[in-house]
């Protein structure tokens, strides 16, 4: 029986992406310790037989104060020492970095998950030096360095941020393809959703301009937003929304941690974002044979076939989103079940939780012997 150790920066992060692994190594018997702040899913993690849930003080979502930042690496340390883990498994920037300089102190093996650059990562000039510098001291020592694309795997070897030894790429997170699963399959394509944070870089006011355009020629579509409207910071984006808060033609709601309700009364999603890790939102729609356009970029390129199980757009502007929305909008209904049924194929075949669970098993096995 091993002793392992789960770091992340959110309890919701665990819960909807780490669970089939949490308990496929539950099963296996091993000790397993979730380290992470209090939030809405932290009840889930405290009840799951097995498990032993500690809470993760001091993480600033967002700023980089010094002292809290020292703090939280602290008490990281205190936990660590105290369960004398064989295994560490970090997700997020902040517990990769934090908790890779302890295991690399305390001779612990870690494996470190690169889920997504994030918006840290700025494209053409990498992260910063500060935090350029932290990753290579914490990944340099790391026993197994896992990425969800290719492409974020390559750009931290071109920044000489890690070495080819030991890094891996496996398909995301994985999905439940029977809790995502489509209950009413769609004939015709009118209703558009959006999914996901408001900002800039996923490509939000690519959407409302090109639904505003489409709305010129056409009174028979919809267009749905779903996203936290009330705490955006981009005040481009806060006149975009204000702009069409009163169009009928448009619905603004609150982000769901149940994403099938919005699905399921929608056509087609459209995600026209810059970057991606590998995109579950993505995924969840295709598993429920809903269309989809998205960007041909890193963590959205992989799962898409364009024109045979989704719509990948030429470039990231208003004008190409417009364009892939006026090719669905001609799709007959022989071709929306022909695409829609082959994009669940895709996710039945290579991006199931179980996938995802044995290619873990596998570099486990490989890397740690469990």
């Amino acid at each position: 029986m091993k002793r392992i150790v789960f770091v992340s920066n959110t309890s919701w992060n665990l819960v909807n992406f780490r669970m089939p692994l949490i308990k496929e190594l539950l099963l296996k018997g091993n000790q397993v310790f979730c380290l992470a702040p209090k939030d809405n899913f932290t009840k889930i993690l405290e009840a799951l037989p097995g498990l032993h849930y500690l809470h993760l003080k001091y993480v600033q979502a967002r700023g980089m104060n010094p002292f809290f930042e020292l703090l939280l690496m602290a008490h990281i340390l205190v936990r660590v020492k105290r369960i004398k883990p064989d295994l560490v498994i970090s997700y997020t920037i902040k517990p990769n970095i934090y908790a890779g300089i302890i295991c690399r102190w305390l001779n612990i093996p870690i494996m470190n998950n690169i889920t997504g650059l994030g918006s840290e990562y700025k494209e053409g000039r990498g992260f910063s030096k500060a935090i350029g510098k932290m990753l290579h001291y914490t990944l340099e020592k790391s026993t197994a360095v896992i990425f969800h694309n290719s492409a974020d795997k390559e750009c931290l070897i071109r920044d000489a941020i890690i070495q080819e030894k030991n890094t891996y790429v496996i398909n995301g997170s994985g999905i439940d393809i029977e809790f995502f699963k489509c209950r009413n399959k769609i004939r015709r394509v009118n209703k558009f959703l959006f999914l996901g944070r408001l900002l800039p870089e996923k490509g939000i006011l690519e959407f409302i301009d090109a639904a505003r355009e489409i709305l010129i020629k056409r009174k028979d579509v919809s267009f749905t937003i779903v996203g936290d409207s009330y705490s955006v910071d981009n005040e481009e984006i806060r006149i975009a929304l204000e702009r069409i808060r009163d169009d009928k033609s448009f619905t603004i709601r609150k982000f769901t941690d149940d994403p099938r309700s919005c699905l399921e009364k929608s056509d087609c999603l459209i995600l026209p974002s810059s970057r991606e890790g590998l995109s579950k939102s993505l995924m969840e729609a295709m598993s429920m044979e809903r269309v989809v356009i998205a960007s041909n970029v890193p963590g959205c390129s992989e799962l898409l076939d364009n024109g045979k199980n989704g719509v990948i757009l030429e470039e990231i502007s208003w004008r190409s989103v417009y364009n892939a929305i006026s090719t669905v909008l001609d799709m007959d209904e022989n071709e929306i079940l022909l695409l829609t049924e082959s994009a669940r194929n895709k996710i039945k075949s290579e991006y199931t939780a179980e996938f995802i669970v044995n290619q873990y098993n596998n570099i486990l096995h490989q890397n740690f012997l469990l």
